[in-house]
């Protein structure tokens, strides 16, 4: 079971991840409810379709190692 990211903080702002059922973020939002990014995964997890900045965490809620370009599991 993968754990789920609520929010991140930007400073004083506060961002909400929106996940689907596997875990993955489809959508990122403030909290006045303005969608900042969106993203859509093919079933291997490469991501098809993108608006907005990239998430820290990605398909199945993994961290992304920006270092290695890795889903760290």
């Amino acid at each position: 079971m993968s754990t789920n990211r609520l929010a991140r903080f930007r400073g004083a702002v506060r961002d909400y991840y929106i996940n689907d059922i596997r875990g993955s973020v489809v959508k990122i939002v403030g909290a006045n409810g303005e969608e900042f990014s969106s993203y859509e995964y093919e079933p291997s997890g490469t991501i098809i379709a993108q608006t907005g900045p990239a998430a820290d965490f990605n398909y199945t809620g993994k961290e992304l190692d920006e270092g290695y370009s890795f889903d760290l599991y």
